[in-house]
């Protein structure tokens, strides 16, 4: 896997899963929410429904773990990372699940048969032609968590159980993600309005639906945060009624559509493709309008909100795709060369994009110094335990980058020898008698930086350096391209000769050329406990 580690928007959901996973439902006070419970509380449902999911392979995993978890370059054999693998390959399985019944609903609709396949095909290749989607699946991120349902939810409005869809939609908003909410209002109101539903037949259902969510989502988090809770209510307060999303950055309204729609898409024409087939009705069957009615509406309520992030709207994507879709199946090339042609371009536009996907997420991959930087002091720590105390645990301190950016539970060796401190009170930081205790830290400031207020030189000594991404090299691609297209032959024949030969360190070395790193994350050890280290740098992959 190119990026096995996660980041700090993932860390809640990872973090409850590890603690469901190791401490069942009812060994609470050792959950790590009760040390970090963040700014503002989260469901416990979503993290649950995955561990449920998990649960069986798990327990396989845990079964053939001698034979199917040996050491690798990304993690040690002595934490739990193969299960943070597994979490998320059961997600990410999940996801895919769901976008496929959502590919072959389009075939399966009534209105659209006689275009159905041809839609499909033109869902399928733009939709697998995605980087972020994909990239993200697997990610326990709160909105991916929910987009499965999300996406059965469509799924089930194309295949004509229209209230049964949003219904579904609508309690994933209202237990998940209280944007959801919105999006299947959304729904709602657009299949009242274009007679799909009838509001008085329909609305005890929805009603029945949004008060069942609630009691779930309330009995599961008030049992789980030991305090009476309503997350989504409660985040829906604090973000918007009191505007405190503001802290993390503003934008303006226009934001989404010039920034983030294009940012989805690696073929940036597909959001005009979709515009353009809002004029496609003989295509359009109202349950497909209603899809794509509300995936454009949502966006566009969504803007008002001021801070704004991509992940935001990535339930409208289905609706941007059959859109697309829809007009793409409207263009019937009269003769064969026109075919050809556009086969021909087809195949190349989406050939680059998915050559792009696989670049971007290498890049991507050096987004977390963190998960790597533990590791590496994992092995260190694996070897160290073999001779220390067994009376006298080592303390090792991460500080909040390294967790920000792959550190997490699972990655963290089980051992009553090893003590892992995640201090972030300002106050104790700023003591230097604080850093005495500990035998090793990950500090994301330099020795010459962090022995002014931290670190003595003399006691301590950096023995890893781990790199992040810090840019990409513009100028180099450019002059990269400019050759190549000099001599196109050459360059075609070069890279055919690569793919034959599956050198896959050729591709890395030369994807490396384009990436400029950084020293994202120091470790340094203790030499008044252990002076029997050698210093080594060592890069993120």
């Amino acid at each position: 896997m190119i990026s096995p580690y996660t980041k700090v928007e993932e860390s809640f959901n990872l973090q409850a899963i590890h603690d469901l996973v190791n401490y069942g439902i009812r060994d609470l006070h050792h959950f790590d929410h009760k040390e970090f419970p963040g700014v503002v509380k989260r469901s416990f449902v979503g993290p649950l429904m995955v561990f449920i999911a998990s649960k069986p392979l798990l327990t396989i995993i845990d079964i053939f773990d001698a034979w199917i978890s040996p050491a690798s370059s990304f993690y040690h054999k002595d934490t739990q990372l193969v299960r943070q693998l597994t979490v998320r390959f059961v997600l990410g399985l999940l996801n895919l699940i769901s976008f496929i019944k959502l590919r072959e609903a389009i075939s399966k609709n009534a209105r659209l048969s006689l275009q159905g396949k041809q839609i499909q095909l033109w869902f399928s290749i733009l939709q697998f032609s995605q980087f972020h989607f994909f990239y993200y699946a697997s990610r326990t991120l709160p909105n991916f968590v929910a987009m499965p349902m999300v996406s059965t939810g469509i799924s089930w409005v194309l295949q004509g159980h229209t209230i049964s869809g949003i219904s579904l939609i609508i309690a994933t908003g209202i237990i998940l993600r209280i944007e959801i909410l919105a999006f299947g209002i959304l729904f709602y109101i657009i299949a009242i309005a274009l007679r799909e539903l009838n509001l008085r037949n329909t609305l005890p259902k929805i009603l029945t639906t949004s008060i069942s969510a609630s009691l779930v989502t309330m009995l599961v988090d008030t049992y789980f945060w030991q305090d009476p809770s309503f997350p989504e209510v409660e985040s829906f307060y604090f973000n918007v009624i009191k505007g405190k999303s503001a802290q993390w950055g503003t934008e303006p309204f226009y934001t989404y559509f010039t920034k983030y729609i294009p940012k989805l898409f690696v073929l940036p024409m597909v959001p005009v493709l979709a515009l353009f087939g809002l004029f496609v009705p003989s295509y359009h069957s109202t349950k497909a309008k209603i899809i794509i009615f509300s995936s454009c509406t949502y966006i566009l309520l969504m803007s008002i909100q001021s801070h704004k992030e991509w992940r935001f709207i990535v339930y409208s994507l289905p609706g941007i795709l059959l859109s697309a879709s829809c007009f793409l199946a409207k263009i019937e090339p009269r003769t064969r060369l026109l075919k050809s042609i556009m086969f021909a371009v087809v195949c190349l536009v989406v050939s680059v994009s998915y050559i792009f996907s696989i670049f971007a997420g290498f890049v991507s991959s050096f987004n977390y110094p963190g998960g790597y930087a533990l590791q590496l002091l994992n092995d260190r720590l694996s070897t160290a335990m073999i001779s220390y105390p067994s009376n006298n645990p080592m303390m090792i301190h991460l500080n909040v980058k390294s967790r920000m950016t792959g550190a997490s539970l699972f990655g963290e060796i089980k051992s009553n020898l090893l003590i892992y401190d995640k201090t972030e009170d300002e106050f104790k930081l700023n003591d230097r008698k604080f850093w005495q205790q500990f035998s090793y830290v990950i500090s994301d400031c330099p020795l010459e930086s962090c022995s002014a207020r931290l670190l003595e030189s003399d006691t301590w000594r950096l023995i890893d350096i781990v790199e992040g991404f810090h840019s990409l090299d513009k100028q180099r691609v450019v002059e990269d391209l400019r050759l190549s297209l000099q001599t196109p032959a050459g360059s075609i024949s070069f890279i055919t000769q690569m793919i034959k030969s599956h050198n896959l360190q050729f591709l890395i070395d030369l994807s490396r050329r384009y990436i400029t790193l950084y020293p994202a994350l120091y470790v340094y050890r203790n030499m008044d406990i252990d002076s029997s280290s050698n210093s080594l740098v060592a890069k993120s992959l």
